[in-house]
């Protein structure tokens, strides 16, 4: 696991202009420079149309500001503060999201909300911004609540129906709104265009992103995208790979 956040706090914010942070690889150690590297790649791999032009220095600032952020790797060991809000999401808000949403409140934890980090309009790049209903099918309904013990949550901004085309500004302000509202003490956790989607509209608060965490999950979507999808076994094996990493 590697977090940036105890270096950077050592560096005043107000020497590097947003349109400078290029300068800061010259403050960071070489280690931190690959990490960054390395994770702004991987969302940069999560964004399907390349449409949301995520730099380094995007990322550079979210940690300037006191935001932390992890990338989920084979060792990882991910805490949870049950006292912050905890986020979950993914491309459609349907498996991966819903799958860590059930596996924690399975163990106790109160999960908020759930997000379709690429279909749905909080993604500002998407033309015709949708969502489809978190179950697909009886089988999933089925399988999920045999795994979990739970049903899956609704995603963020369900309220405003399957297509937010015909009420596209209404909805982009809805869910810039809902981003603005969150409390400095907030936890993400992410697979796909929600990883990249969430940083862009942290950085669009002003002040501190001190207490945000973002901890991302580079997984693909094996629960939808297997030989037996949405079955007991795409789930349990799902909910498996999770219990690697939680501590909780």
């Amino acid at each position: 696991m590697w977090e940036f956040t105890d270096h950077l706090q050592q560096i005043e914010p107000d020497r590097f202009p947003v349109a400078h942070h290029h300068s800061l690889y010259q403050e960071l150690p070489y280690e931190h420079i690959h990490k960054v590297t390395q994770l702004v790649e991987e969302f940069q791999r999560a964004d399907i149309g390349k449409d949301l032009n995520l730099y380094a220095s995007h990322l550079i600032e979210y940690l300037i500001r006191g935001g932390k952020v992890i990338l989920v790797e084979p060792e990882t060991k991910i805490m949870i503060d049950r006292n912050d809000l905890i986020i979950t999401g993914c491309n459609a808000g349907m498996c991966r999201s819903q799958a860590t949403a059930g596996f924690l409140r399975k163990h106790g934890v109160v999960v908020d909300h759930v997000i379709a980090g690429r279909d749905s309009a909080i993604n500002y790049t998407k033309k015709n911004p949708i969502l489809r209903h978190p179950v697909a099918s009886e089988k999933d309904a089925h399988s999920f609540h045999a795994v979990f013990n739970c049903h899956k949550l609704p995603q963020l901004g369900h309220h405003l129906g399957p297509s937010q085309l015909e009420i596209l500004d209404q909805a982009r302000e809805y869910y810039v709104d809902f981003m603005q509202s969150l409390t400095n003490q907030t936890h993400f956790l992410v697979f796909g265009m929600s990883g990249p989607v969430i940083l862009l509209h942290l950085l669009q608060r002003t002040g501190t992103l001190e207490g945000f965490k973002i901890t991302y999950f580079n997984w693909a979507d094996t629960i939808s995208h297997c030989t037996e999808k949405h079955s007991i076994e795409a789930y349990q094996s799902f909910m498996e790979q999770l219990q690697c990493h939680f501590v909780l």
